[in-house]
Order: C-alpha cells, then sequence, then structure tokens
C-alpha cells in the first residue's frame, strides 16, 4: 500500500482492545471525534464487544465495529478466536484502506502489528499507556514484535523511558504526545449543585478518588491514610467513584475501620465532571500509573491534586512540599504506600482551604497552558503527516 500524501486526506483505523469506560477508551474516542473528517476519515475498530465508549462514538457518527473476542483473552481464545478475529480485521482493512493504523493498548498493540504487516499498511502506531507492572509477561512479546511498529506513542516522558529500557528501543522510534483535557469554567453555583445532586450537605470538607478500582489506583491505601484524617476532621467526606474487582474488599475495608459513616462508594460515574465539581480535592494513592486522566480532570476542573510520586504524575502536578508552598504548586506529591504522608497532605490542605483554592486556580491555568485537548490532536495529526511524508 503506498504512502499517503502530506496534502491529500489520510484515513486513519483506530484499534482498541475494549471500547468501555477507561483512559486511553476516553482519549481514543476525543481524537476520533475530533479529527477533521475531511483531512482525516477515521474508523474505530474493538477487539470486544462495544461498551460505553464504543455507543458514545457511534452516536456523534463514527463507524464502529467490532471482533467479538470474549472479555477475557485466555490460552484458548488466542489459539481459536484470535485467529478469526484477525481474518475480520483484515477484511476491515481491505474495506476501509487505512494508511495509519492506530493501535491502542497492549492486546491491541499485537494484533495490529500483524494486521499491519499482513495487509502492507504503511504506518502502524503502538501506544504506550502506562508502566505496566501487574503483567510483566507482556515485554517478551512486545519486544518480539518490535519490528512490525512504525513508531511507539507514548503518553509522558516517564513511559517514553520505561519502555526504552523495557523493550530495547532507540529514542527516535518513541513520540511523547501527552493526553489533552478541556479546562472547564467555575460556575458561580456548580459545586453546590454538584453537592446537592450527590446527597452530600453544606459545608463537609470532600476528598474524592475517581478511577478504576483495582490494586494500581491504590484504594486500599486511601482508606488507611483517611482513617487518619477523619479522626481530625469528623465531618469530612470521601466518595469514590468507580468499579473494579477490589469493591467488595473495600466495602469490608472501609466498616472494618469503622469510617463507613465518612466514606461513600458511588459507582462508576455517568458524569465525572460533575463529581469533580463536588470534591475540595483529588486524592490519587496510585502504586504505578502512566499518566492519569482524573489528575488532569480535576486540574481542568479547578481542583487541587494530592497524588503519589510515579509514572507521569509528577509531569502533571506541579508540588510543593506539605508544609512548604510552592509558588507554581497545584497540588502535592508524596512518596507511592506512604499512608501517613498522603493523610498529612490531605489534612494540610483541609487546613488551609486559601491554599487550596489557590493551587486549584494555577491547576486550570496549567491544564489549559499544557494539556490542551487542542494541542494534543495538532500533535497527532502532526505525527500522521510526518511518517506518511515520502522519503526522498
Amino acid at each position: 500500500m503506498k504512502r499517503g500524501s502530506r496534502d491529500g486526506p489520510i484515513r486513519v483505523m483506530h484499534l482498541i482492545t475494549d471500547s468501555g469506560i477507561g483512559g486511553a477508551e476516553k482519549i481514543m474516542a476525543e481524537l476520533a471525534s475530533r479529527l477533521d473528517p475531511e483531512r482525516f476519515p477515521c474508523r474505530v475498530v474493538a477487539l470486544k464487544e462495544p461498551g460505553a465508549t464504543a455507543q458514545k462514538l457511534i452516536e456523534s457518527g463514527i463507524q464502529v465495529d467490532s471482533l467479538h473476542l470474549p472479555a477475557r483473552v485466555t490460552r484458548g481464545v488466542l489459539l481459536t478466536e484470535a485467529p478469526w478475529a484477525l481474518l475480520r480485521l483484515l477484511k476491515l482493512i481491505r474495506s476501509f484502506r487505512p494508511q495509519v493504523l492506530h493501535c491502542w493498548l497492549f492486546q491491541a498493540n499485537l494484533m495490529g502489528r500483524v494486521a499491519a504487516r499482513l495487509a502492507g499498511l504503511p504506518v502502524n502506531l503502538s501506544g504506550l499507556r502506562v508502566i505496566e507492572m501487574e503483567r510483566q509477561g507482556q515485554y517478551r512479546p512486545d519486544r518480539l514484535t518490535r519490528g512490525l511498529v512504525t513508531r511507539y506513542v507514548a503518553v509522558c516522558e516517564a513511559v517514553a523511558r520505561h519502555y526504552q529500557t523495557m523493550l530495547r528501543l532507540p529514542p527516535e522510534k518513541i513520540t511523547v504526545i501527552p493526553n489533552g483535557v478541556e479546562p472547564v469554567a467555575e460556575g458561580e453555583n456548580d459545586r453546590e449543585r454538584a453537592r446537592r445532586e450527590l446527597g452530600i450537605p453544606d459545608g463537609r470538607p470532600v476528598i474524592g478518588f475517581l478511577g478504576r478500582l483495582h490494586p494500581q489506583k491504590g484504594v486500599d491505601l486511601l482508606l488507611e491514610a483517611f482513617t487518619d484524617v477523619a479522626l481530625r476532621h469528623p465531618r469530612a467526606l470521601l466518595i469514590i467513584a468507580g468499579k473494579g474487582p477490589m469493591m467488595a474488599e473495600l466495602v469490608d475495608k472501609t466498616n472494618r475501620r469503622r469510617i463507613q459513616d465518612q466514606v461513600r462508594f458511588l459507582g462508576e460515574s455517568d458524569d465525572p465532571d460533575q463529581f469533580l465539581a463536588a470534591l475540595d480535592l483529588l486524592a490519587l494513592p496510585s502504586r504505578w500509573e502512566g499518566m492519569p486522566n482524573a489528575a488532569l480532570e480535576a486540574m481542568a476542573r479547578g481542583r487541587p491534586v494530592v497524588a503519589t510520586r510515579v509514572g507521569g504524575t509528577p509531569e502533571l502536578v506541579v508540588s510543593g512540599g506539605i508544609n512548604r508552598p510552592h509558588p507554581d504548586e497545584t497540588g502535592l506529591l508524596v512518596a507511592p504506600g506512604d499512608v501517613g504522608e498522603m493523610a498529612r497532605a490531605i489534612l494540610a490542605l483541609l487546613a488551609d482551604p486559601g491554599r487550596a483554592a489557590a493551587m486549584g486556580q494555577r491547576a486550570r491555568a496549567r491544564a489549559r497552558s499544557e494539556f490542551s485537548l487542542a494541542a494534543m490532536i495538532q500533535k497527532y495529526c502532526e505525527l500522521y503527516q510526518e511518517l506518511l511524508r515520502p522519503r526522498g
């Protein structure tokens, strides 16, 4: 298949493992739905059954196809169903004739590499979204197929450095494009309205967590830290939005620590912006990360972030010391796993609402100037054009 012209339309096929609710899914959807359809006609293919993000894309006019792989990909699935899924993908490629196959997440990265080579596509991109600590067995097949990748796209510098080492990649093989977000203007009564809708009484300090209830995100550690916060602030409230495999364990831990009157599990949020509007601060106690969308969205909402110093989080959050304010601070970063330091950071901001509010204002400004959605989309457009530029 020939390389495309810089000046003509560039057809982009996005291939993603899942199309439910998640950070990669959200960024992929923002990109696919905001690309100029005249310059970058696009189509989305999910390995698994269509989820909530797929439905939103369909409603926005983007064609979404599924390869119908099951939610859990076992060795048996790889042997029996994955070959048929690959054939379906090749059929979709022949029909749409993309010049760029842009893959998101590990399983899509691997299948996309094989499909791109078999179809003779000129550009195959693999997304690097997280510093993987749980499934380290993924690194071997990643290394074995790295020669099939035109360019890796890392979500932050920390992720890029990690994969340069783990996959033995030259720096020029990786392009860093951070996530983008639209800053949100704060309405006069947004906080009060959001709290009413969530049933939160006036005057209560509200700490929030937004994300998957998975060991990576460290919500169990947040509950330990909040136990100390609750003793000092009996009216403080921790609200947790998300679902995942740790839900039952976390509810049990809340009860055992006798903080159930100050902790609410809201389930998966249909309106993350409303959730963030209700907060005084966002807490993100992750054990490992890529570039956490929740932190970026909180910043865009003008909320300070207390987070662990992992992955790309320090590239987002400008941190002062707990007792030593920094003129540019947008939050506080603490050591991963240090429950006491997390509690002290939260308590410091609850004790100084003026400092917390100033952090939030700077966070919104930083999101607008450094992590705009428009800048992210422009960088992807420029990358597509660069990789399709004729080589003379």
